[in-house]
């Protein structure tokens, strides 16, 4: 980047400093910008290839527009596509928010007073900043955000990201951010935040009991939505087979009411004295008159596939097992 500013003397300015999050160091960016079209990209995104001139044709174009966005892709670490942002375009109004951000950020662009009026970015949030400009920008100019029907930016997930790293606090302000502009917290941000814990146990960087977590996570939502709603987490949690089965070193990923389906995953995590053997005991009802084939990954290992051809017995009294 010093290179470049170097190259590009008077139109790329660097600056590097302390700062308390990157709403903070976003808002001093805006303030050293000069130009009325403001966008903010992160390192590990990418605009699309013209993305930055269709956006500032159609601010233009329509004055009365206040902020413009449009498609964007979701790309991995090596940056191919693994899909699409779920956008859509701001006809569906400030109302389809409650069911989660539909406006991937690096596509935004928006003019540099709006930003000024609504005082930035909220510095009190570490991970939903931009949902909450989105928010207040739909409330306070309706009707004046503009759409782009083409892909304008491939934002990269990752194990560093925001989006990855702080999942928890991505849920909850996203409940905070909902009751406060839109008055109502849907419980699906918890629900989809458990499925994603359960979809990493047991490799968490702490040891967890699966169903203590989600019960304080549960707990932690409280303050958000209603009573109802936070019964509805309690009999999601009371009822999940998967808690039943799971251990703090086995997570089996059938279906919530128990049924596994033809393909159903079981993850093992060694413990400090690490298994030798490892038995895998269950009924196998499939009509098929085929084995059961079970594919084996372990950490620096390529997959290899083992057949079990045989039904075995009965299970001995003395075996142990989570299925």
């Amino acid at each position: 980047m010093v290179d470049l500013a170097q190259q590009f003397p008077g139109r790329l300015r660097w600056r590097s400093a302390p700062d308390d999050g990157p709403a903070e160091a976003i808002n001093r960016a805006v303030g050293l910008a000069r130009g009325e079209i403001i966008g903010w990209l992160n390192s590990d995104d990418v605009y699309a290839r013209r993305a930055i001139r269709r956006a500032i044709w159609h601010l233009r174009k329509h004055p009365e527009w206040v902020m413009v966005y449009g498609h964007g892709r979701h790309i991995d670490a090596a940056g191919k596509v693994t899909g699409d942002y779920p956008s859509l375009p701001p006809s569906v109004g400030i109302g389809a928010f409650a069911d989660g951000c539909f406006i991937c950020q690096p596509t935004a662009f928006f003019r540099r007073d709006v930003f000024e009026e609504l005082d930035g970015l909220d510095t009190s949030l570490k991970a939903s900043f931009d949902f909450d400009l989105w928010l207040r920008l739909f409330k306070r100019f309706p009707g004046r955000v503009g759409f782009i029907p083409k892909v304008q930016a491939y934002s990269r997930l990752h194990e560093q990201c925001i989006t990855r790293c702080l999942r928890e606090r991505v849920a909850l302000e996203g409940l905070a951010l909902t009751t406060r502009h839109l008055g109502v917290a849907p419980v699906h941000w918890m629900l989809t935040h458990f499925e994603e814990v359960m979809a990493v146990h047991p490799f968490h960087a702490l040891r967890l009991d699966l169903a203590e977590e989600l019960q304080r996570l549960a707990s932690v939502a409280l303050a958000y939505v209603t009573a109802n709603a936070y019964a509805l987490l309690s009999e999601r949690l009371r009822c999940d087979r998967r808690l039943a089965l799971a251990s703090g070193e086995v997570m089996v990923d059938v279906h919530p009411d128990g049924w596994a389906g033809p393909r159903p995953d079981v993850r093992f995590r060694q413990s400090d004295h690490p298994a030798r053997d490892i038995i895998l005991y269950c009924r196998h009802a499939s009509p098929a008159k085929k084995p059961l084939r079970l594919t084996i990954v372990s950490p620096g290992e390529a997959p290899r596939v083992e057949e079990v051809a045989k039904r075995a017995g009965r299970r001995p009294p003395q075996a142990r097992s989570n299925l």
